[in-house]
């Protein structure tokens, strides 16, 4: 992918953790995504474009036995659409929320065409956390 921009790198601004984020050592699971150029697919799930070298993030969930998995992130139009569409994928029995408060896009156009695909896979779409925990909730 020639378009793919640099970003993440360690020792960078983009590699540091979002303020009022957990420390990365105080998360459960962790996949470092964007650190090099040529293992840099746009979704959490896998290294490569093929989707052969597993960042372990599916195994971990299913080994967990995960039945929802709430997903946020950069950007809506790319990385978080084929992280969701990977999730849909790998297990179509889980519950796949999309929190679009939690998410930013790079065009208008281009999110609502992600969000249209990421809703045909079975990912359900919500504003923000108030929202799903009512979902959550009802369900």
């Amino acid at each position: 992918d020639l378009t793919w921009v640099r970003h993440a790198e360690v020792g960078s601004e983009g590699f540091l953790p979002l303020p009022g984020l957990p420390a990365p050592e105080d998360y459960d699971f962790l996949v470092h995504k964007g650190l090099d150029t040529h293992m840099h697919p746009y979704g959490a799930c896998f290294h490569d474009m093929a989707g052969r070298i597993s960042t372990g993030l599916l195994e971990w969930l299913q080994v967990r036995g995960a039945d929802c998995v709430i997903v946020g992130g950069l950007a809506t139009d790319y990385c978080v659409k084929n992280t969701v569409l990977q999730l849909c994928t790998y297990n179509p029995n889980w519950t796949v929320w999309l929190n679009l408060a939690a998410c930013r896009g790079i065009a208008a156009e281009t999110v609502t065409n992600a969000l249209d695909e990421m809703r045909a896979a079975g990912a359900k779409i919500v504003d923000n956390s108030l929202a799903l925990r009512e979902q959550l909730a009802q369900a």
